[in-house]
């Protein structure tokens, strides 16, 4: 049963959504084009809404469900729901994609490449992100980040990181093979290259890497001059798997700077290859947390910046750019990985 307080924090909440529509759209938004997959359509959000003001009031009791309560429910819910629809039924793409594994690539234990070929192109924005179902787990979807930027060749690279305890991750780094069959959702998220000519600060952990990677190859495909900095962090310095790879773009762009970092300085037992060293010229690796290694560099006033990881690192990482200054609202973070 809903209680006072409850139902009272819900329908703030509510209130909220109503008076500031605009806080929530970008996420309602990219719920109502992810929602396409499951065949929803304008009808589905009529009756759910239905029902959900129905149950409150029934187990909110006449004296918690108020008039205002009631208005404030069927505002917020108006305005969620509408920008849901308005987003879906924009969309003149399919649904979902059917993609074929053309590459899957083992790189440290538990993470994988896994490169895909489309059935047809979808147009993508570099960092954004889009839901994957495979064959093994049906009904059970897994959001990444394609790791290379839309080049109309319908090929996805997607950088996958086994999960503890997962149902999907786990067979997506150890089961799939050349051949198998994926399904892939709408293309969502915030994250990607900001229209202003601000300089970029990219901080990013393990597989988190991937939506920064492949805003920094649309940059170069563009021809940048914008100042990127990017902080590539992990547990070990074996988590730096894509380490060599992004060596080489900034021995090629100048206007690339790579900071490794790793919380521990040496790798676990189980992995025994050495660790590559840096080209002449590229920064070395840093042992530290990630957030007090990126402030120590400086303020970062001016920067546009993204982070992207674990909840805890996108926390503490914002926790320490506010320490030196940093409005965190403006710091760009999408799903945790």
């Amino acid at each position: 049963m809903c209680s006072g307080t409850g139902l009272s924090a819900l329908s703030l909440t509510s209130s909220n959504a109503s008076t500031s529509p605009t806080r929530y759209s970008s996420t309602s938004r990219s719920s109502g084009r992810d929602h396409r997959k499951y065949g929803v359509t304008d009808e589905h959000y009529t009756a759910v809404g239905n029902a959900l003001i129905e149950a409150l009031e029934t187990f909110g009791g006449a004296e918690m469900w108020t008039d205002e309560v009631d208005s404030a429910w069927r505002n917020a819910l108006a305005i969620i729901s509408a920008a849901m629809m308005d987003a879906a039924n924009a969309e003149d793409g399919p649904p979902a994609w059917s993609a074929t594994v053309i590459e899957c690539r083992p790189v440290i234990k538990g993470v994988a490449v896994v490169r895909l070929q489309l059935d047809q192109t979808m147009q993508y924005r570099a960092g954004q992100y889009v839901s994957v179902q495979v064959a093994a787990r049906p009904r059970m979807w897994r959001y990444l980040s394609p790791a290379t930027p839309y080049d109309g060749t319908g090929v996805l690279e997607f950088h996958v990181r086994q999960v503890t305890g997962g149902w999907v991750s786990p067979v997506m780094v150890n089961q799939t093979a050349v051949g198998d069959t994926w399904v892939v959702g709408s293309p969502i998220g915030a994250l990607g290259i900001p229209e202003n000519s601000k300089d970029l600060l990219m901080i990013a952990s393990g597989t988190g890497v991937a939506p920064l990677r492949a805003q920094i190859l649309e940059l170069i495909r563009r021809g940048n001059t914008r100042k990127v900095q990017l902080f590539y962090s992990g547990q070990h310095p074996c988590d730096l798997y894509d380490l060599p790879h992004l060596w080489k773009l900034a021995e090629k762009h100048p206007w690339l700077t790579i900071i490794p970092v790793s919380e521990e300085d040496e790798n676990p037992w189980w992995h025994t290859e050495p660790e590559p060293l840096p080209p002449i010229g590229m920064a070395r690796r840093i042992v530290g947390k990630v957030g007090k290694v990126v402030t120590s560099f400086g303020d970062w006033a001016g920067y546009d910046i993204q982070v992207v990881g674990s909840e805890s690192m996108v926390n503490s990482t914002k926790f320490r750019l506010r320490a030196v200054g940093i409005d965190v609202d403006t710091v760009r973070n999408d799903p945790t990985y």
